[in-house]
């Protein structure tokens, strides 16, 4: 499996858990007339509506490239506005950090998820 096939189960299952926990996002799909730098998906966490970027890599990634480094800016951006921000590089990154920042969903599956360990 490639990093990019990799990158797109990863994207895959983390949407899968964003459904779950009843947040709405949208998949972004990067092409020619794109911005560069744009996060992997873009959602809005309820009940307050607060931005959620989320930069997807596969395990052991490295931001060295010219468009690993427009996305690190982007995201600086974003959280400079009041955005939550995160690079993720499997589903339960965005659990972990979900429940971190306050959203009780994300708690509770937290615990549910380590009860069945």
């Amino acid at each position: 499996m490639t990093k990019k096939q990799e990158e797109g189960e990863i994207k895959k299952q983390i949407r899968n858990v964003l459904r779950m926990l009843h947040i709405p996002h949208r998949n972004i799909v990067q092409s020619a007339f794109s911005d560069h730098g744009i996060s992997d998906l873009i959602a809005t966490v309820p009940p307050t509506g607060r931005s959620l970027y989320i930069e997807v890599k596969a395990p052991g990634y490295r931001m060295n490239t010219k468009t690993h480094q427009e996305q690190v800016k982007f995201l600086n951006e974003m959280q400079g506005a009041g955005a939550l921000i995160m690079v993720a590089t499997r589903p339960h990154d965005v659990i972990t950090y979900l429940a971190v920042n306050g959203y009780a969903p994300a708690q509770n599956m937290q615990v549910q998820v380590g009860a069945n360990r």
